[in-house]
């Protein structure tokens, strides 16, 4: 009888990894055909690192709670929010599948609230035309204001 019963917790034991090892591989599939439908038509993959911006600038309520909105093409990202910095650092990694080498990668830094609508605090546009294929480079990147001669609102340090 008990050689009965191990048998049995044995079968249920190898049931139970079957079925967890079946939605493991189910989850990955789905997983790979997300990926698959974000790449199609991708003509390269940037990927985009977010350091830390410094010397934003100050609103209205005391220090910003800063986080970075970006787009390229279609894809959108989102930082966290850094709470009341003018220097925030996010280390935040984005991968973008660009379909159309003459689009923008746009950065735009906002002041996270939580009942009053976000407050932008500045962005930057960078061409991907700009960058060079394969290469990776850190910089920073003056943040401009919402008109063209408003003055530098901050810089961001990216990875492109």
């Amino acid at each position: 009888a008990a050689a009965r019963e191990r048998l049995e917790e044995e079968k249920q034991f190898r049931l139970a990894e079957e079925k967890r090892l079946k939605e493991e591989q189910d989850a990955l599939t789905r997983k790979n055909k997300a990926l698959n439908a974000k790449m199609k038509g991708a003509v390269r993959v940037l990927n985009v690192v977010v350091h830390e911006a410094r010397s934003l600038k100050k609103n209205m309520l005391g220090k910003p709670d800063p986080y970075c909105m970006l787009f390229c093409g279609r894809q959108k990202e989102k930082t966290s929010h850094v709470r009341k910095t003018l220097d925030p650092e996010w280390g935040a990694k984005f991968e973008f599948f660009v379909k159309d080498i003459n689009s923008d990668l746009e950065l735009t830094v906002f002041d996270w609230n939580r009942i009053m609508a976000d407050g932008f605090m500045g962005r930057v546009a960078i061409p991907l035309t700009d960058l060079k294929e394969g290469k990776e480079s850190t910089d920073w990147y003056a943040l401009e204001g919402k008109k063209n001669d408003d003055s530098i609102t901050g810089e961001v340090r990216l990875s492109l």
